[in-house]
């Protein structure tokens, strides 16, 4: 083997270990990123929902009409699904999607560790991101 194509061979393995290097770093940086943007939507889409209570002297009152716009629009062309449920279980409110029906079904029925939840869920073959908040009345203990 000549000098020439030694070298040429050793440039040729750096060039690609770099090029490696540059794309696994390219690729988690941008998964991070796009993560982040999925997180803060539905941080706000979340947001979004608990202003649609009112805290009246009777308790919490729920008002879908009072829910601002875009809560159905998706990030990122993703699905965002949520429901609205008293302290009873029943279903208040909900997204539009059919998918919603089988989230609802696939939900914890015991009251004391359906909000224990993670971030992330594995549903439907695939990963999920999770948000979740319970909002309480004034006055209203922990049971």
């Amino acid at each position: 083997m000549t000098l020439t194509a030694r070298l040429s061979a050793f440039v040729l393995v750096l060039l690609s270990i770099v090029l490696l290097g540059f794309s696994l770093a390219l690729y988690l940086l941008s998964g991070r990123y796009l993560h982040g943007q999925v997180d803060e939507r539905l941080d706000g889409t979340l947001s979004a929902l608990v202003g649609a209570a009112e805290q009246t002297r009777y308790g919490l009152e729920w008002e879908p009409s009072q829910r601002q716009g875009g809560i159905d629009a998706s990030p990122f062309g993703l699905t965002v699904l949520w429901f609205v449920e008293d302290r009873q279980g029943q279903i208040l409110d909900r997204s539009p999607q059919p998918e919603t029906d089988e989230l609802i079904q696939s939900r914890p029925i015991d009251a004391g560790t359906a909000h224990e939840v993670a971030d992330a869920l594995e549903w439907r073959s695939g990963p999920w991101q999770l948000r979740q908040r319970w909002i309480r009345a004034e006055g209203d203990s922990v049971v």
